[in-house]
């Protein structure tokens, strides 16, 4: 699990501090609802898509919960993304990439909620999918202003 544990972004004291914010108590951690991993059973789960960073920490789990879906028999789709860290999704700004997989992601859910509904349910009023753009910053600005 500690391949990454360096970072970049997430290291190991970070993934420590999240998990004791995260649970009331330590025995917490055991259970299937916070750790999918530990349960006995993960057939008839729904579909799943499942994005793991190359650079992440947590890539190793990610991985191992593909690979328990599909011996469930859970229909997963598994986007692994290499050279990117945790939380690349936050990047979707400056890193193409990141874009890339939001809008994968977001077509993955959106097929999910169509089923049944006919072709055009992942569509808005507009008749078009709504993608995350990309806006360059302006030349010297190294950070989008704040409003006061």
């Amino acid at each position: 699990m500690y391949d990454n544990a360096a970072g970049p972004l997430l290291t190991r004291p970070w993934l420590e501090w999240f998990w004791g914010a995260y649970l009331n108590t330590p025995d917490e951690g055991a259970d299937p609802r916070v750790s999918p991993l530990r349960a006995d059973d993960l057939t008839g789960l729904p579909a799943a898509f499942v994005v793991t960073a190359g650079l992440d920490p947590l890539r190793d789990q990610g991985v191992r919960y593909v690979e328990a879906l599909r011996a469930a028999g859970v229909p997963v789709t598994h986007r692994a993304v290499e050279g990117v860290p945790h939380a690349f999704l936050s990047f979707t700004r400056d890193v193409r990439v990141a874009r890339d997989v939001l809008n994968e992601t977001g077509d993955a859910i959106g097929a999910a909620f169509a089923c049944g509904r006919g072709a055009d349910a992942t569509r808005g009023t507009a008749g078009r999918r709504r993608r995350v753009p990309f806006r360059p910053r302006p030349p010297g600005r190294s950070r989008p202003r704040r409003s006061r």
